[in-house]
């Protein structure tokens, strides 16, 4: 019987210990929980919740930016023990944290109100690999916090931004026209459709009036008359229509074909080469291959020919008048016309050249030049450069003139001459534009003494008092000798003293005038 009681007694502590583990798995009935045995439900949550027990719910929800009121809309997921939130199998938030009531090794606390809770990770906190939860989100759908079943235990992580869901897109890309048979046109659309959108339809505007709607991207289409025309394409999608610029696409249909030589222009550069362009026009189909181009001199000989399939030719030739002319080769036959013969003149090679340079002296002192210059194909004189130098070498005169002509004085001495002819080719002079001038200078005019320069010192006139002719005249020793006057009668005394006295004035106003005289004399000489 003992035995039979113990059996009994063991096998009650055994069933007692599996419903206490069973409930320990859904529910945490102990002090840490922050509603005791949690809600398992959003709606026990609600009714918990309003009841507010411990009187500090809607602080430490408020706290972890959690409105319990929009428990309804959460979604059921699972916290782990690594720091997880997994909703749907998809991870939304990592490094939880939980808040708890108890205090725990790692654990940071705060108050809220009067009460202190204890926040940790959620490696330290959990007992078992996950706990179930309560998952809030916001509008964008990113994680904003969680409440675990179990003891309704607010949690914190970082969120995982959720992935955005594939747009859907349609575009109509572009619009291809390939012409055939001169006025039909096959039209080609490209349009793309992503992520499930479908393309419904193609509506077509040929630009004539005219329109087709079909289930292809493509079509054909001809037109009565020619001219220009601009076609469309809209896609009809699932996304509704669509169109864009690159879905537009310009052309023209032309007329019956046609080719002709419409120009050619003669152009001329460094002086001897040419460049001949044609110019010619072609349509409805038709084509140019090639163009022949004959060019002939004066005399009607030709100089060269040849074909190409440019519609430029270049060359060079010699000084003379030229004929060229062009025909075009088409697929309608050889086109010409008189627009398309061009007259050209290869000028000769322009020169410039300074060929003399001539003096001429009047008045002893004053010089006249004259430059001799000369400028022929197309080269132009702009002026004349007219350097002086003396015989040292030092310019004395530096005249630029539009004429060929300068004048001036110059002092006695030799100079030298030259002029430059500034023209269009540059400076031009030679050794036929360089002369020598000679300004001679001014001999003495006193008989005998003409080799000496006016100005020497030996220019002067000599005395002509015998005995004295080897000095100056104007030497105060040229005095002709006094001449001793008759004695007058003697009238008395103070007759005597007037008389003396009146010859005295006289002779001292004699000696004086004669004085001045020869000054002026001295001066004017020795100018």
């Amino acid at each position: 019987m003992k035995k039979l009681l113990a059996i009994l007694l063991s096998i009650a502590a055994i069933a007692t210990v599996g419903a206490t583990q069973l409930h320990a798995q859904g529910r945490d009935c102990d002090t840490n929980s922050v509603i005791y045995c949690g809600a398992l439900t959003a709606s026990e949550f609600t009714q918990k919740y309003n009841q507010n027990k411990t009187g500090d719910l809607p602080g430490l929800y408020a706290h972890y930016g959690i409105n319990p009121t929009a428990i309804s809309s959460a979604k059921d997921g699972i916290t782990t023990k690594d720091g997880r939130v997994i909703v749907d199998g998809k991870v939304v938030a990592t490094n939880a944290r939980s808040v708890g009531r108890q205090n725990m090794p790692g654990s940071t606390s705060f108050k809220v109100g009067s009460t202190t809770f204890y926040e940790r990770a959620t490696s330290t906190s959990f007992a078992s690999d996950s706990i179930s939860a309560f998952v809030f989100f916001d509008k964008d759908g990113n994680f904003t916090g969680a409440i675990l079943k179990s003891c309704a235990n607010a949690v914190k992580a970082i969120p995982v931004p959720p992935k955005p869901k594939p747009v859907q897109t349609a575009a109509c890309v572009s619009i291809t026209p390939t012409i055939s048979n001169r006025n039909k046109v096959h039209l080609t659309t490209t349009a793309t459709v992503t992520n499930g959108a479908k393309v419904t339809g193609y509506v077509f505007d040929f630009g004539d009036g005219k329109s087709a709607t079909t289930s292809a991207n493509m079509t054909d289409h001809v037109y009565a008359q020619p001219g220009k025309y601009t076609a469309k394409v809209t896609v009809k999608t699932t996304l509704g229509d669509r169109t864009a610029s690159t879905c537009s696409t310009s052309f023209t249909i032309p007329p019956q074909p046609l080719a002709e030589c419409k120009s050619l222009i003669a152009t001329i550069s460094n002086r001897n080469d040419y460049k001949l362009t044609a110019t010619s026009s072609v349509s409805g189909g038709a084509t140019v291959s090639a163009y022949t181009f004959v060019i002939k001199d004066k005399s009607g000989k030709v100089v060269k020919t040849t074909t190409q399939s440019s519609p430029v030719l270049t060359g060079s030739l010699q000084d003379g008048t030229y004929t060229a002319t062009v025909t075009a080769k088409t697929s309608l036959g050889d086109r010409n016309s008189s627009a398309c013969t061009a007259g050209f003149t290869i000028s000769p090679q322009p020169i410039a050249e300074c060929k003399q340079l001539t003096a001429t002296i009047s008045n002893r002192t004053h010089y006249t030049l004259n430059a001799l210059a000369s400028a022929s194909g197309g080269a132009k004189i702009t002026s004349y450069q007219f350097v002086i130098k003396d015989s040292a070498g030092k310019v004395v005169s530096n005249v630029n003139s539009t004429t060929t002509m300068t004048s001036g004085d110059l002092t006695p001495g030799a100079y030298t001459a030259q002029v430059t002819a500034k023209t269009s080719l540059g400076d031009r002079t030679s050794n036929s534009c360089k002369t020598e001038i000679a300004i001679d200078v001014e001999v003495c005019a006193v008989p005998g003494k003409e080799t000496f320069p006016a100005n020497s010192p030996n220019c002067v006139e000599n005395c002509t008092v015998p005995g004295k002719e080897t000095l100056p005249k104007d030497s105060p020793e040229c005095v002709v000798p006094p001449v001793t006057p008759p004695e007058l009668p003697h009238t008395g005394a103070g007759d005597g003293i007037g008389a003396v006295i009146g010859l005295s004035a006289i002779v001292a106003s004699t000696g004086y005038y004669v004085a001045s005289r020869r000054s002026l004399l001295s001066a004017m000489l020795n100018r």
